[in-house]
């Protein structure tokens, strides 16, 4: 079992999405509970930049968060989707990252059945 995203420190509005916009806290979530369900399609100079970014101490800061849906299923399990910001994960991936700086939107298996319609799997 893995712990609870520990807390990083909040965000300005500058750095969110509609989604986030309402969520200050940002949390550094283990890639290993992260399930990303639509595969990416990655240009690979867009993710060398954003390496570069978030590999000094100065820029990082202007990496805005990913966001993600996070939904308690049926019997008390906790999930963890994200479904945007796939160069921002492979950037963090690629340097070999274990976490990764996370909006957590509290959400409900509906909400995820938005995404993924009939392919919403059963959440316990």
């Amino acid at each position: 079992m893995v712990s609870s995203p520990s807390l990083l420190s909040t965000t300005t509005e500058e750095q969110s999405s509609i989604h986030g916009r309402n969520v200050n806290e940002i949390h550094m979530v283990p890639f290993q509970v992260i399930t990303r369900p639509i595969p990416p399609v990655l240009d690979d100079k867009k993710v060398c930049s954003l390496i570069s970014a978030i590999s000094d101490e100065e820029n990082v800061k202007n990496v805005p968060p990913l966001d993600v849906l996070w939904i308690t299923g049926s019997e008390g399990g906790q999930y963890y989707f994200s479904f945007g910001g796939c160069h921002r994960y492979e950037a963090y991936k690629r340097i070999g990252a274990k976490e990764i700086p996370c909006k957590l939107i509290r959400s409900t298996i509906n909400d995820l059945r938005t995404y993924l319609g009939s392919s919403t799997p059963q959440l316990k």
